[in-house]
């Protein structure tokens, strides 16, 4: 039996995590092992059935709302006998349910691979990222450049107000900007991050 894995690609807006999730499915389908991609449904930014890269980089995906469309589709499969070796989700913090689903496929050996932020831009880890971390076999940490300077950035500043939204706006560079520790600071106004 081959050993699955739990591979987490996190950090702000533009750190390549998503392009790093389509690089790591590539592999795998290169190894002939089924891989099955899902996206939020609410992320229309660049295609509605495809997973796209701020450098236009794609695959196609299943769109859903729920952990338990992704179940749903995911148990459909297995019923036509259609194996599923590899999941890959991106922006996953979007999806309710989403991390009880993958951890259930991880225990039946399932590889899992996802792209997301792991906290908003006021400063809130997402409850979907924080519960898959306890399972992961690898935490990818990426880092964006700073919009302000050169260094690397690790939290994603909101160009607009944040305080009033109740969901995060789906957005590029419209909306959401890289910022490291002291520009981040700076900003907001505090003195550590």
């Amino acid at each position: 039996m081959r050993q699955p894995a739990f591979i987490i690609y996190t950090g702000p807006m533009f750190a390549s995590k998503t392009s790093r999730l389509i690089s790591t499915l590539d592999r795998f389908t290169r190894k002939n092992l089924n891989v099955v991609t899902f996206k939020p449904t609410i992320d229309t930014r660049f295609s509605l059935a495809q997973i796209v890269t701020h450098n236009g980089a794609y695959i196609h995906a299943e769109c859903v709302n729920t952990g338990h469309e992704m179940q749903t589709f995911l148990e459909n499969r297995r019923r036509q006998g259609l194996r599923t070796d590899v999941i890959g989700v991106d922006e996953a913090f979007m999806i309710s349910g989403v991390a009880e689903v993958l951890i259930d496929w991880y225990r039946r050996g399932t590889t899992i691979v996802v792209a997301s932020i792991q906290m908003s831009a006021s400063l809130e880890p997402f409850a979907e990222i924080v519960k898959m971390m306890p399972w992961a076999t690898q935490i990818e940490v990426c880092s964006a450049i700073c919009s302000e300077c050169d260094q690397d950035a690790y939290l994603t500043t909101a160009k607009y107000d944040f305080v009033d939204q109740k969901v995060p706006l789906v957005g590029g560079g419209e909306l959401y900007a890289p910022l490291c520790h002291q520009h981040f600071s700076r900003l907001r106004g505090l003195r550590n991050v």
